[in-house]
């Protein structure tokens, strides 16, 4: 999929989809073929693979007992972002998302699109290449 352009896989009930986005993801292994990222190839450097892209599952999990901010620093430190770097994508982030007045509030409390848009944060805070969503919203 060339770089800024959005590919979409359709199809019905337990066509395959999401088992699809989970190889991509490199979360299953294929039964056969690749999967490349940003010229890496999943199974052979998924770390690599994985540095430039994100994924959204259709239900994220999120640390119900921390805040957005608190998550976002986490996510952060996971990709190993600087401090500074971390604090102000977060903040970036937060404010394109409208999170602003949660970013203080537990996880726990928020709605189901709140919490969906916290996700897409985290996701987004290496500044991924390649975002995968499963079912988004």
């Amino acid at each position: 999929v060339p770089a800024g352009e959005f590919f979409v896989i359709l199809g019905p009930n337990a066509a395959g989809k999401t088992t699809t986005i989970k190889v991509m993801a490199g979360l299953m292994k294929p039964t056969s073929g690749s999967v490349r990222i940003c010229g890496y190839d999943i199974g052979a450097s998924p770390i690599e693979a994985r540095r430039r892209m994100a994924y959204v599952p259709d239900f994220p999990f999120l640390y119900d007992k921390l805040t957005p901010a608190e998550f976002f620093r986490f996510t952060g430190k996971l990709f190993g972002m600087e401090d500074a770097a971390m604090e102000a994508e977060a903040e970036r982030l937060a404010k394109r998302f409208n999170l602003g007045e949660f970013l203080a509030k537990p996880i726990e409390s928020l709605s189901h699109g709140t919490r969906q848009r916290v996700a897409i944060v985290s996701a987004l805070m290496h500044s991924p290449e390649v975002v995968v969503f499963d079912e988004p919203m």
